[in-house]
């Protein structure tokens, strides 16, 4: 099974236009959701660890890949009821900070455990997604600020729909690494390259992000006009500076 081969409109429960609130780490909820809030969404954040935990623990890669196919949909679940339990409480323009707090969190965390227990090279692919997961999510906040065209909004929903499979896929992969090199789970070489595999579906993710900003035409937008500068005296005299 792969994010290719899932179709995202059969999904059976609503997801708004690039709505998800994304990968949520512990301590920047405690950090930035009140008590109660925070609560509900470690305890959603541990049933999805649950999900994790049973499928990379298989004894065999195929065993692994048909408990994956069998709880990816409550994963997906899991991760809309912590939006949307996020959002019932924070003002979204806090939700940016939440998020690169948490990727700031995974960052520094994960792939220095990755290279101590894989090494390096696997240590720098995980960097290297987390980074572009990052990315992704950084420009929601634009994609937001402007509707897209009413004749293009079902291709924009579209986009939205893989957006939140691709990022959800490569989140649970995510997962399994990171519990696994939390409880030093020893796991079996295939699923390591099951999980690797899983990850690289942050490149999907910011290319659907990437479309959506061309439906709305904010690319070209950003770089159409010169930036406007202030150029003071200062910056003058170290301009003619020798």
């Amino acid at each position: 099974m792969s994010v290719d081969l899932i179709d995202a409109k059969s999904l059976d429960f609503p997801v708004s236009i690039f709505d998800a609130v994304g990968m949520v780490e512990k301590s920047a909820m405690s950090r930035r959701l009140q008590q109660p809030i925070a609560d509900i969404s470690t305890k959603l954040n541990v049933q999805m660890d649950d999900l994790v935990v049973t499928a990379i623990n298989a004894p065999t890669v195929e065993d692994f890949r048909a408990i994956r196919d069998r709880a990816f949909k409550s994963y997906m679940r899991l991760i809309v009821a912590i939006s949307n339990t996020i959002r019932a409480k924070m003002d979204d323009i806090d939700l940016p900070i939440l998020i690169e707090e948490s990727f700031e969190a995974l960052e520094a965390d994960v792939p220095v455990k990755a290279a101590a227990y894989f090494g390096d090279e696997i240590a720098q692919e995980i960097g290297f997604s987390l980074s572009t997961l990052k990315s992704a999510y950084r420009w929601l906040p634009h994609l937001a600020s402007v509707d897209v065209s009413p004749e293009r909004a079902n291709e924009d929903r579209e986009l939205s729909h893989k957006f939140f499979v691709a990022t959800a896929w490569a989140q649970f992969h995510l997962d399994g690494l990171r519990v696994a090199l939390s409880e030093k789970y020893d796991l079996l070489p295939e699923v390591v390259r099951e999980l690797l595999a899983g990850v690289r579906q942050s490149v999907m993710a910011y290319a659907y992000v990437r479309e959506a900003l061309d439906l709305r035409e904010l690319l070209e937008s950003r770089y159409a006009d010169p930036p406007q500068l202030s150029w003071s005296a200062d910056d003058e005299a170290l301009a003619n500076a020798d």
